[in-house]
């Protein structure tokens, strides 16, 4: 098992909003203010003013982006860190991957935001070739799906501009990530709400009591906040009539000798791998180790070597596993927070898309 949320999750409580969420939402808020403008356009009075009235809404836009970000897209923090000489937290390999994404979001900010100002342009563009009077009904529809479309660049582009290296690895965790939440929750999408700080997991232990299915990830939430005693008494109840079962307890086990030792003999999980018959259950068991020892690396910079060693078993290729496991995930997250803006630019489109479009021309 491997408690390390492939996707960032909202939390209530977070400091004052970096420089990134700034950046992003001053971007975000420059595409609704263009969109809005553009659409106030369309009624004769306000669209004899030119350009103004895209360029005042999106500079109000921006203001207001800024001054307050969308938080979707920020993990619970502190981040789990890795200190040389210390056992490495649970987590901070997955805190380690969302590092990773932050150095490719400034592109994608770049393309998102171009994809749904463009939208606008592209459809009055339409019009103006077939020589037709714009709908604003129609123009609102596109903004709204332009839109739409900048969230799911936002959602699934980061990891697949990754360098080869790091999207490869970056893939493996999110593959085995995706199969243990389906596992034991039911979906990889029960990834929202799930505890990323020791503070968080008392509460969600609480409202999720442990099962069978659940119970790897109860002793990794366990050791997360460091409550070895519990995590062992969870360890003693897992089954082991299965090379399946038994390879998990040994891992497990090994997990909390050197989260309490900062010391660790793997050799009865490795023993234990080797008892699987092959197919995707073994694939799925070197993975899980391959994911403790690169936790175990942090911070050394050959970290994700033990990722990419398994990384060729997963038959799936990055963009397949990136795209269903993480891009699709993150989208509804990102779109669980920005219904409201879209519900917000859609009435406003049906309402004023009437009274202009129902006007004598």
């Amino acid at each position: 098992m491997s408690t390390e949320p492939p996707v960032p999750t909202p939390d209530t409580a977070l400091p004052s909003p970096t420089l990134l969420e700034r950046v992003s939402g001053g971007t975000i808020g420059l595409v609704l203010g263009s969109i809005l403008g553009s659409l106030f356009a369309i009624v004769p009075a306000i669209g004899a003013l030119g350009s103004l009235p895209w360029l005042l809404g999106g500079l109000i836009g921006v203001v207001a982006g800024a001054a307050r970000p969308p938080r979707y897209a920020r993990i619970r923090l502190p981040m789990p860190e890795a200190v040389p000489g210390q056992p490495v937290p649970i987590g901070a390999l997955g805190a380690a991957g969302v590092r990773d994404l932050e150095r490719p979001t400034g592109a994608v900010m770049v393309i998102g935001g171009v994809v749904a100002i463009g939208a606008i342009p592209l459809a009055l563009g339409v019009y103006a070739l077939v020589g037709e009077r714009p709908w604003l009904i129609v123009i609102g529809v596109v903004a709204v799906l332009g839109l739409l479309a900048a969230i799911a660049c936002f959602a699934a582009l980061p990891p697949l501009l990754l360098p080869p290296r790091e999207r490869a690895a970056f893939a493996a965790t999110v593959w085995l990530g995706a199969r243990e939440f389906t596992r034991a929750l039911g979906s990889p999408h029960a990834v929202r709400g799930f505890p990323t700080s020791a503070e968080a997991i008392g509460p969600w232990i609480s409202a999720n009591p442990e099962t069978d299915a659940t119970r790897e990830i109860h002793v990794e939430l366990h050791l997360m906040r460091g409550d070895w005693e519990a995590a062992r008494a969870a360890i003693g109840r897992m089954g082991g009539a299965t090379p399946k079962e038994r390879f998990h307890r040994e891992l497990l086990t090994a997990m909390l000798e050197y989260q309490m030792t900062g010391m660790v003999d793997d050799l009865a999980t490795r023993a234990a791998i080797d008892a699987i018959p092959d197919g995707a259950e073994s694939v799925e068991a070197r993975v899980a180790l391959a994911t403790f020892d690169a936790r175990r690396r942090l911070p050394a910079a050959d970290w994700r070597q033990p990722l990419l060693d398994v990384r060729g078993l997963i038959p799936e290729s990055d963009r397949t596993i990136l795209v269903r496991d993480h891009g699709v995930v993150t989208f509804r997250l990102l779109l669980r927070s920005a219904w409201p803006i879209l519900a917000v630019l859609a009435a406003m489109v049906l309402v004023i898309g009437m009274m202009v479009d129902r006007a004598p021309t």
